[in-house]
């Protein structure tokens, strides 16, 4: 099943109406050209042919809005949505099966939000507390930042950079002498070795994203960029939490007059080395308190110009619709229970 509108179906693509037209959001699907035939099955009755749907028009997803589905029961969040000027990024849905986001009351009374996006459907769904109408819309401004860094994607136009990758080690230590310390890989086990299918969602023509899972808290680990293309990058690392949505840079090039650090066919190395004061760099994972398993997404960005990394966030989105040589890569952490 690619998509569905039945209420309570959330698998497949999102499905939005736009007069007796349904439009699917489909990222990249292969062999959909105009006049592609689907056919439509009754629910729950996937053997009873209603009719068929053909392709009319093919573009480019360009999806740049935060669909917020709200129940009767929260009408003070509708109202909120309602409020806001023509052409905001924040829309209410219709249904949930077309959101990113629900809104939901809890039995308690406690208002609630329920993450519909593939990724934190899967992996983190609540987002935990309470929120007052007040926080409401930061906090849905928030998600819309972060969903939308999170699932950005190369310019279509744009060269695919199938080459371009982000390696994971466990890390120990070895004493240099004179207070100096050098981090080096525990074997050669890249710990991103587990592929996750995310081909109902992803705009991505690479279906999968590369999992690591950790169980082990105690050693550093560190992260190894490898390119394997023809081409020289500039690379920005950055982490994404779901937890607080807070975006952290893990690596960037020290200078903006500096040669591209990630030449061709080498690799750079992000939190290995020498350290002589603190380990700023290297990677420490944890569990927050009181929960038994969690979940961050790594997600590098490459160009073959440099750009100013503190602007870098803000950057991204009109740097991506107009600059054709970059690439990005997604991977995530998982610590199981």
């Amino acid at each position: 099943m690619l998509w569905s509108t039945a209420s309570g179906e959330v698998d497949g693509f999102r499905v939005s109406g736009k007069g007796n037209t349904l439009v699917v959001h489909a990222g990249r699907v292969h062999g959909v050209s105009l006049r592609t035939k689907f056919s439509v099955r009754q629910h729950g009755q996937a053997n009873k042919s209603l009719g068929t749907l053909v392709v009319r028009s093919l573009d480019d997803l360009r999806e740049d809005k935060l669909h917020v589905f709200v129940p009767p029961d929260v009408a003070e969040v509708g109202s909120l949505i309602g409020s806001l000027p023509p052409g905001a990024f924040i829309v209410a849905a219709n249904m949930q099966t077309q959101a990113d986001v629900a809104v939901r009351r809890s039995p308690s009374g406690e208002t609630l939000l329920e993450r519909l996006d593939p990724l934190m459907r899967r992996y983190c769904p609540l987002l935990p507390g309470d929120l007052n109408i007040l926080d409401m819309r930061k906090a849905l401004e928030t998600i819309y930042h972060f969903n939308f860094h999170l699932y950005r994607q190369s310019n279509r136009s744009g060269p695919d950079i199938p080459d371009v990758s982000v390696e994971l080690y466990k890390l120990r230590k070895e004493e240099k002498g004179k207070g100096i310390q050098m981090f080096v890989p525990e074997g050669d086990t890249n710990l991103f070795c587990h592929e996750v299918d995310v081909t109902a969602h992803s705009p991505s023509e690479k279906p999968a994203l590369k999992e690591a899972v950790i169980t082990d808290f105690e050693p550093f680990y560190g992260l190894n960029l490898v390119n394997r293309s023809d081409r020289n990058f500039f690379p920005y690392l950055f982490y994404f939490d779901p937890n607080d949505y807070c975006i952290q840079c893990w690596y960037h090039p020290e200078s903006p007059t500096m040669s591209a650090p990630l030449e061709q066919n080498n690799s750079l190395k992000v939190g290995h080395g020498a350290r002589e004061a603190g380990l700023q760099r290297s990677i420490k994972l944890s569990l927050p308190p009181n929960v038994s398993s969690d979940t961050g997404f790594v997600k590098l960005f490459v160009t073959t110009e440099t750009a100013q990394p503190l602007f870098f966030l803000m950057w991204l989105r009109h740097r991506l619709e107009t600059k054709a040589d970059h690439s990005i890569r997604t991977m995530f952490i998982h610590t199981p229970p």
